[in-house]
């Protein structure tokens, strides 16, 4: 009978243990986008990175994000999307290093260096494209809401290999967003050298 009863508290022990082990998981990033209340699922970030002068003063990093039922193609300098969808677009700018892993910032007052900025955004919400450039032609087309500077916004980026985590909130015109991304960039082929 003591034999049944060890092997029983033995079993209960085994049991417990494990299964307080499964209950701590690893936050996983969803690659999702949220304006204004709305969540998209990302599906691409593109990319068109530049230096500002010789050597470089500043280093701007164009990001591009795609939700789900978007695609893209490169052509003779330009990016092309094509699809319905929504983007939520904005430049990290670094006096620093390209792509530098930190908290790129902008308040509603100043632009604050940490040692990174956040500038220029915009947002495209349930647009249709017909295979048109992401950057110059849709301003033309479709309906978007642009700015300057933001109200407020927090990047962070940490670069891992190819592998990029980003994400952040803000507010810029009419328009609230929050992002979470991990995954690769596709990089424009006619950007400056990384």
């Amino acid at each position: 009978m003591k034999k049944i009863n060890l092997l029983f508290i033995a079993l209960v022990l085994v049991l417990t243990s494990c299964s307080s082990d499964d209950s701590k998981s690893e936050v996983i990033l969803q690659n999702k986008l949220v304006l204004n209340g709305e969540e998209y699922e990302i599906s691409k970030v593109i990319s068109y990175f530049e230096t500002n002068g010789e050597p470089a003063d500043f280093y701007y990093f164009d990001l591009a994000f795609l939700s789900k039922g978007m695609d893209f193609s490169f052509s003779s300098g330009e990016t092309y999307v094509d699809g319905t969808g929504s983007i939520l677009a904005f430049s990290l700018i670094s006096e620093t290093a390209p792509i530098e892993n930190g908290d790129y910032l902008h308040t509603k007052n100043s632009i604050e260096f940490a040692p990174f900025y956040v500038h220029e955004p915009y947002a495209l919400i349930n647009q249709t494209f017909n295979n048109q450039d992401w950057y110059d032609d849709f301003d033309n087309s479709v309906e978007y809401t642009y700015e300057d500077t933001f109200s407020n916004a927090t990047i962070n980026v940490v670069k891992n290999g190819d592998e990029y985590t980003i994400s952040g909130s803000g507010t810029f015109n009419s328009v609230s967003f929050s992002l979470e991304y991990k995954g690769e960039i596709a990089f424009d082929p006619e950007s400056d050298d990384i």
